[in-house]
Protein backbone atom coordinates (compact mmCIF):
# COMPACT_ATOMS: atom_id res chain seq x y z
CA UNK A 1 0.00 0.00 0.00
CA UNK A 2 1.44 3.74 -0.98
CA UNK A 3 1.15 5.83 1.86
CA UNK A 4 0.34 9.54 1.06
CA UNK A 5 2.79 11.96 3.20
CA UNK A 6 0.28 15.05 1.89
CA UNK A 7 -3.32 14.79 0.53
CA UNK A 8 -4.00 18.25 -0.73
CA UNK A 9 -2.17 19.08 -4.31
CA UNK A 10 -2.30 22.20 -2.65
CA UNK A 11 0.37 21.56 0.01
CA UNK A 12 2.55 24.74 0.81
CA UNK A 13 4.80 24.00 3.62
CA UNK A 14 5.36 27.35 4.44
CA UNK A 15 1.82 26.74 6.24
CA UNK A 16 3.64 23.97 8.07
CA UNK A 17 3.49 24.33 12.50
CA UNK A 18 6.39 24.08 14.72
CA UNK A 19 5.55 20.74 14.86
CA UNK A 20 5.15 19.43 11.75
CA UNK A 21 8.55 21.63 10.67
CA UNK A 22 10.59 18.98 13.60
CA UNK A 23 9.43 15.68 11.64
CA UNK A 24 11.32 17.15 8.49
CA UNK A 25 14.31 17.80 9.97
CA UNK A 26 16.50 14.53 8.68
CA UNK A 27 14.61 15.40 5.28
CA UNK A 28 15.47 19.15 5.47
CA UNK A 29 19.10 18.90 6.81
CA UNK A 30 20.98 15.63 5.51
CA UNK A 31 24.39 15.08 7.33
CA UNK A 32 26.38 15.73 4.22
CA UNK A 33 24.04 19.43 3.59
CA UNK A 34 25.32 19.92 7.62
CA UNK A 35 28.72 19.63 6.66
CA UNK A 36 28.86 21.48 3.71
CA UNK A 37 27.89 24.56 4.76
CA UNK A 38 30.94 24.81 6.86
CA UNK A 39 33.06 25.05 3.63
CA UNK A 40 31.02 27.44 2.05
CA UNK A 41 31.45 30.28 5.12
CA UNK A 42 34.90 32.13 3.53
CA UNK A 43 32.64 32.58 0.19
CA UNK A 44 29.34 33.50 2.03
CA UNK A 45 31.42 36.51 4.59
CA UNK A 46 33.03 37.86 1.39
CA UNK A 47 29.81 38.36 -0.92
CA UNK A 48 28.24 39.72 2.08
CA UNK A 49 31.52 41.35 3.21
CA UNK A 50 30.35 40.89 6.65
CA UNK A 51 32.61 41.70 9.32
CA UNK A 52 32.90 40.52 13.25
CA UNK A 53 30.87 42.67 15.23
CA UNK A 54 28.33 43.34 12.67
CA UNK A 55 24.58 42.23 13.43
CA UNK A 56 23.20 39.72 10.99
CA UNK A 57 19.78 38.01 10.58
CA UNK A 58 19.16 34.43 9.66
CA UNK A 59 15.50 33.81 8.78
CA UNK A 60 14.52 31.10 8.87
CA UNK A 61 17.41 29.83 10.44
CA UNK A 62 16.66 26.15 10.91
CA UNK A 63 19.41 24.34 12.78
CA UNK A 64 21.41 27.33 11.73
CA UNK A 65 23.79 25.32 9.18
CA UNK A 66 25.26 28.53 8.21
CA UNK A 67 24.84 31.51 10.70
CA UNK A 68 26.14 29.26 13.23
CA UNK A 69 29.98 29.33 11.43
CA UNK A 70 29.17 32.47 11.16
CA UNK A 71 28.73 33.72 14.94
CA UNK A 72 31.56 31.47 15.69
CA UNK A 73 33.90 34.20 13.71
CA UNK A 74 32.34 36.65 15.66
CA UNK A 75 29.46 38.13 14.10
CA UNK A 76 26.15 38.66 16.05
CA UNK A 77 23.39 36.42 14.51
CA UNK A 78 19.84 36.51 15.00
CA UNK A 79 18.31 33.28 14.08
CA UNK A 80 13.94 33.30 13.46
CA UNK A 81 12.31 29.91 12.79
CA UNK A 82 8.93 28.49 13.59
CA UNK A 83 10.43 25.66 15.12
CA UNK A 84 10.99 25.61 18.39
CA UNK A 85 12.69 21.46 17.87
CA UNK A 86 15.46 23.42 15.61
CA UNK A 87 15.86 26.39 17.79
CA UNK A 88 16.06 24.16 21.00
CA UNK A 89 19.31 22.29 19.55
CA UNK A 90 20.97 25.64 17.89
CA UNK A 91 20.62 27.17 21.34
CA UNK A 92 22.30 23.97 23.23
CA UNK A 93 25.47 24.42 20.06
CA UNK A 94 25.55 28.12 20.66
CA UNK A 95 25.80 27.86 24.08
CA UNK A 96 28.81 25.10 24.68
CA UNK A 97 30.99 27.59 22.70
CA UNK A 98 29.44 30.71 23.99
CA UNK A 99 28.91 32.66 20.83
CA UNK A 100 26.57 35.95 20.18
CA UNK A 101 23.61 33.94 19.03
CA UNK A 102 19.90 35.31 19.96
CA UNK A 103 17.11 32.75 18.77
CA UNK A 104 13.41 34.13 17.70
CA UNK A 105 10.60 31.83 17.74
CA UNK A 106 8.17 32.96 15.36
CA UNK A 107 6.99 33.10 11.42
CA UNK A 108 8.91 34.71 9.30
CA UNK A 109 6.14 36.75 7.66
CA UNK A 110 5.98 38.20 11.04
CA UNK A 111 9.50 39.00 12.29
CA UNK A 112 10.35 42.77 11.50
CA UNK A 113 13.28 44.77 13.81
CA UNK A 114 13.72 48.58 12.39
CA UNK A 115 17.05 49.23 10.58
CA UNK A 116 19.24 46.93 12.79
CA UNK A 117 20.81 44.46 10.75
CA UNK A 118 23.87 44.53 8.72
CA UNK A 119 22.98 41.77 6.54
CA UNK A 120 20.17 39.03 6.19
CA UNK A 121 19.71 35.83 4.80
CA UNK A 122 16.97 33.98 3.89
CA UNK A 123 18.82 30.43 2.38
CA UNK A 124 17.16 26.91 1.55
CA UNK A 125 14.88 28.47 -0.96
CA UNK A 126 12.80 29.27 1.80
CA UNK A 127 10.43 31.79 -0.35
CA UNK A 128 7.35 30.64 -2.26
CA UNK A 129 5.78 28.28 -0.04
CA UNK A 130 2.72 30.24 1.33
CA UNK A 131 -0.26 29.52 0.42
CA UNK A 132 -1.30 33.56 0.08
CA UNK A 133 0.66 34.59 -2.91
CA UNK A 134 1.75 38.17 -1.53
CA UNK A 135 3.32 36.74 1.96
CA UNK A 136 6.89 36.15 -0.15
CA UNK A 137 6.56 39.97 -0.60
CA UNK A 138 5.25 40.58 3.38
CA UNK A 139 9.02 38.98 4.20
CA UNK A 140 10.96 40.95 1.61
CA UNK A 141 9.06 44.03 2.91
CA UNK A 142 10.14 43.00 6.49
CA UNK A 143 13.75 42.20 5.38
CA UNK A 144 14.12 45.91 4.00
CA UNK A 145 13.03 47.50 7.16
CA UNK A 146 15.00 45.26 9.37
CA UNK A 147 18.23 46.74 7.48
CA UNK A 148 20.28 49.48 8.34
CA UNK A 149 20.70 52.27 5.87
CA UNK A 150 23.70 49.90 4.37
CA UNK A 151 22.35 46.69 4.16
CA UNK A 152 22.30 44.16 2.59
CA UNK A 153 19.63 40.61 1.27
CA UNK A 154 20.82 37.69 0.35
CA UNK A 155 18.44 34.96 -1.32
CA UNK A 156 18.28 31.69 -2.68
CA UNK A 157 15.42 30.55 -5.18
CA UNK A 158 15.03 28.33 -8.02
CA UNK A 159 14.00 30.77 -10.64
CA UNK A 160 11.43 29.96 -13.19
CA UNK A 161 13.76 29.93 -16.20
CA UNK A 162 15.17 26.77 -14.14
CA UNK A 163 11.33 24.66 -13.62
CA UNK A 164 10.38 25.98 -17.25
CA UNK A 165 13.89 24.36 -18.91
CA UNK A 166 14.16 21.28 -16.96
CA UNK A 167 10.48 20.25 -17.03
CA UNK A 168 10.71 21.15 -21.31
CA UNK A 169 14.18 18.59 -21.69
CA UNK A 170 13.49 16.23 -19.53
CA UNK A 171 11.02 13.35 -19.06
CA UNK A 172 9.60 13.81 -15.40
CA UNK A 173 7.01 10.66 -15.55
CA UNK A 174 10.35 8.79 -15.42
CA UNK A 175 11.83 10.22 -12.22
CA UNK A 176 14.57 11.98 -14.19
CA UNK A 177 16.20 14.16 -11.49
CA UNK A 178 16.91 17.58 -12.05
CA UNK A 179 17.82 20.99 -9.78
CA UNK A 180 17.98 18.65 -6.91
CA UNK A 181 21.24 17.35 -5.34
CA UNK A 182 19.90 17.98 -2.20
CA UNK A 183 16.86 14.83 -2.04
CA UNK A 184 19.34 12.68 -4.58
CA UNK A 185 21.85 12.84 -1.23
CA UNK A 186 18.89 12.40 1.31
CA UNK A 187 17.51 9.18 -0.36
CA UNK A 188 21.21 7.87 -0.55
CA UNK A 189 21.47 8.41 3.48
CA UNK A 190 17.41 7.01 3.96
CA UNK A 191 17.96 4.47 1.31
CA UNK A 192 15.28 5.30 -0.71
CA UNK A 193 14.56 4.39 -4.57
CA UNK A 194 13.07 7.11 -6.93
CA UNK A 195 9.65 5.40 -8.57
CA UNK A 196 8.23 8.53 -10.31
CA UNK A 197 8.22 12.03 -10.30
CA UNK A 198 5.65 14.37 -11.44
CA UNK A 199 6.30 18.23 -12.32
CA UNK A 200 3.34 20.51 -13.66
CA UNK A 201 2.43 24.19 -13.61
CA UNK A 202 -0.47 25.76 -12.52
CA UNK A 203 -2.02 29.00 -12.82
CA UNK A 204 -0.51 30.14 -15.84
CA UNK A 205 3.15 29.14 -14.95
CA UNK A 206 2.66 30.70 -11.65
CA UNK A 207 2.74 27.58 -9.23
CA UNK A 208 5.02 24.03 -9.49
CA UNK A 209 3.11 20.98 -8.13
CA UNK A 210 5.60 18.67 -7.17
CA UNK A 211 4.51 14.65 -7.02
CA UNK A 212 7.07 11.81 -5.84
CA UNK A 213 6.66 8.07 -5.65
CA UNK A 214 9.18 7.02 -3.51
CA UNK A 215 9.83 3.45 -1.73
CA UNK A 216 11.78 2.51 1.13
CA UNK A 217 14.31 -0.10 -0.20
CA UNK A 218 14.57 -1.19 3.84
CA UNK A 219 10.98 -2.03 4.51
CA UNK A 220 9.44 -2.11 0.86
CA UNK A 221 6.69 1.00 1.77
CA UNK A 222 6.19 3.31 -1.30
CA UNK A 223 5.61 6.78 -0.15
CA UNK A 224 3.21 9.45 -1.99
CA UNK A 225 4.10 13.09 -1.34
CA UNK A 226 2.64 16.36 -2.95
CA UNK A 227 4.00 19.75 -2.50
CA UNK A 228 3.42 23.00 -4.17
CA UNK A 229 6.03 25.68 -5.01
CA UNK A 230 5.04 29.40 -6.39
CA UNK A 231 7.58 30.39 -8.74
CA UNK A 232 9.15 33.53 -10.26
CA UNK A 233 11.31 34.34 -12.94
CA UNK A 234 14.38 36.14 -12.27
CA UNK A 235 13.19 39.38 -13.69
CA UNK A 236 9.99 38.74 -11.55
CA UNK A 237 12.15 38.89 -8.67
CA UNK A 238 14.11 41.87 -9.36
CA UNK A 239 10.63 43.81 -10.12
CA UNK A 240 9.70 42.37 -6.58
CA UNK A 241 12.67 43.54 -4.71
CA UNK A 242 12.80 46.90 -6.37
CA UNK A 243 9.39 47.82 -5.91
CA UNK A 244 9.94 47.20 -2.31
CA UNK A 245 13.23 49.61 -2.53
CA UNK A 246 16.13 47.07 -2.92
CA UNK A 247 18.57 48.41 -5.63
CA UNK A 248 21.89 46.55 -7.13
CA UNK A 249 20.73 43.62 -7.52
CA UNK A 250 22.77 41.01 -8.69
CA UNK A 251 22.76 36.93 -9.54
CA UNK A 252 25.12 34.52 -7.90
CA UNK A 253 26.16 30.54 -8.55
CA UNK A 254 26.78 29.25 -4.92
CA UNK A 255 28.66 31.78 -2.13
CA UNK A 256 30.97 32.51 -5.12
CA UNK A 257 31.50 35.65 -6.82
CA UNK A 258 30.57 34.03 -9.97
CA UNK A 259 28.09 35.45 -11.68
CA UNK A 260 24.41 33.04 -12.47
CA UNK A 261 24.75 32.22 -16.58
CA UNK A 262 22.53 30.22 -18.68
CA UNK A 263 25.09 27.44 -17.90
CA UNK A 264 23.68 27.30 -14.41
CA UNK A 265 19.67 27.39 -15.53
CA UNK A 266 20.72 24.50 -17.80
CA UNK A 267 22.50 22.92 -14.86
CA UNK A 268 19.29 23.37 -12.75
CA UNK A 269 20.83 25.31 -9.99
CA UNK A 270 19.39 27.43 -7.72
CA UNK A 271 20.35 31.02 -7.96
CA UNK A 272 21.80 33.55 -5.14
CA UNK A 273 20.12 36.95 -5.11
CA UNK A 274 22.11 39.67 -2.91
CA UNK A 275 20.28 43.17 -3.23
CA UNK A 276 21.51 46.39 -0.97
CA UNK A 277 19.26 48.46 0.98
Amino acid sequence: MVKRINNDDRVFLGEYSSEQWATLENVMFPKSYVKEAETQIDDLVNLLSIKKGEKLLDIPCGIGRHSFHLAKRGIAVTGVDICIDYLNKLTTETKNINVDYEVVQEDMRSFKRSNYFDAAICLWESLGFFSNAEDDKVVLGNLYNSLNSSGKLLIEVTPLEVWVYNICTNSSSTGTEFANVHYKQIRQEKNLSLLKRNIIFNDDFKRVQIHLFEKDNNTGEEYETLATLRTRSLNQWVEVMENLGYKNISFYTGFSSNQYTIEDIIKGRPVKILAYK
